[in-house]
């Protein structure tokens, strides 16, 4: 062999400790970019609940608002009347309710019946067929 081929020639133990420290590097980067996907994937998760979170802490804090004006509106005797005529659908002695209704009237509601057939029923629908009147014997 030539010296130059010498110097460059690797034994089988340092062959075996490079592939090995190769395979080793590989391994790292899988586990960390797994790592890193996983946490970006918790930030997104926790920055939409957090999202939610506020959007539904404000609907809460327009209704804590609205309660605390209905509160103050029951204060009086004006406001404790109208809550009282609004709830209970209410009217003085002189004046008359009325109650209009958006859409169609609706009609009273009728008990549905079953569209599956009892256990019998084919049976009742073939004896109905099968009668007296309409089977003669030979």
């Amino acid at each position: 062999m030539r010296p130059f081929q010498e110097r460059w020639r690797v034994s089988a133990r340092r062959r075996a400790l490079l592939w090995g420290a190769a395979g080793l590097a590989l391994g790292l980067v899988f586990v960390l970019g797994r790592a890193a996907a996983r946490m970006k994937q918790t930030e997104e998760l926790a920055r939409a609940r957090f999202e939610n979170e506020s959007v539904e802490a404000r609907v809460l804090a327009a209704r804590e608002q609205e309660l605390h004006q209905e509160l103050a509106a029951l204060g009086d005797s004006r406001g404790l009347e109208e809550a009282l005529r609004r709830k209970f659908r209410v009217a003085k002695e002189d004046e008359q309710l009325v109650v209009i209704l958006d859409g169609e009237p609706k009609t009273p509601l009728e008990p549905q019946q079953s569209e599956r057939p009892s256990l019998f029923g084919w049976v009742r629908n073939l004896l109905r067929g099968v009668t007296s009147e309409t089977y003669t014997r030979p």
